[in-house]
């Protein structure tokens, strides 16, 4: 990708270059960020879509006319996959990676101060302390959509208004066990009816939060309506499974009382 990348600037008009972190002057930026075992498009469009907007601004001759530089971006480690860290590129280019961050060593033995200089990207503590978020500058992240909805509804674009902040959470039921055949309904505590029930509520939860949540001063009409269109909620990681697998035990006196 980053070779490609650097073959696409290779034009005379865009100006290309591979440098350790350094404080960037102004600009519109776009970013290509991606993850192991990403989607074709993840990453990648951002990249080609800067790079055709570059494009398009040299032949119309626009590019030259414009009163701040145009830079793209190639950042890396969305997610944290190797490191643990999160938005390893991003956070540094904004100017909020921690100094600490250089000496993160999670799995391989290596820090990311080292595999940076294995990739002959030389960057210490000083002048990774020299990043700092510029305000007047713009940013333009491209992604595809990875959902529904503009599809549905017949729109090739949608401009984001917000980004969604992500709580996650492990969720432990306990309960006791017994035979099946011997300890009556109303006699159990079963962690999986349990659990049953309070997937059930979460999902009524995001659909209605107007059912559930009260008008205390901290919680308004609007914020209310505004979760009715944006609360989502997953009982699962990233995605939600294809299919659920579980057994039943039924059992009664009369046969016919079983089979109904």
């Amino acid at each position: 990708m980053h070779k490609n990348f650097l073959q696409g600037l290779s034009s005379p008009q865009l100006l290309s270059e591979q440098e350790p972190y350094s404080v960037v002057d102004g600009g519109c930026r776009f970013a290509d960020d991606t993850v192991i075992d990403a989607g074709m498009f993840d990453g990648a469009l951002g990249i080609i879509t800067a790079l055709s907007a570059l494009k398009v601004l040299n032949i119309s001759g626009m590019l030259g006319k414009l009163r701040r530089p145009v830079e793209v971006i190639a950042f890396s480690d969305e997610e944290g996959v190797r490191f643990q860290s999160t938005f390893l590129g991003s956070a540094a280019i904004a100017g909020v990676l921690p100094v600490s961050t250089l000496h993160i060593d999670i799995f391989s033995g290596v820090t990311v101060q080292g595999a940076l200089r294995e990739n002959s990207i030389e960057i210490t503590e000083e002048n990774l302390l020299q990043l700092k978020y510029d305000p007047d500058s713009v940013w333009g992240y491209v992604h595809i959509e990875q959902g529904p909805v503009l599809e549905t509804v017949g729109l090739p674009l949608g401009l984001v208004k917000g980004i969604a902040g992500q709580t996650r959470l492990r969720v432990t039921v306990k309960g006791s066990q017994g035979h099946a055949g011997t300890v009556p309904m109303t006699m159990r505590q079963d962690p999986m009816a349990a659990a049953a029930e309070l997937i059930v509520l979460l999902e009524s939860l995001c659909k209605q939060p107007e059912d559930y949540l009260s008008y205390d001063g901290q919680c308004t009409a609007s914020t209310v309506q505004s979760l009715a269109g944006s609360l989502v909620c997953t009982v699962g990681d990233i995605t939600w499974p294809v299919q659920v697998t579980f057994t039943v035990d039924v059992r009664a006196m009369d046969d016919l009382d079983e089979k109904q």
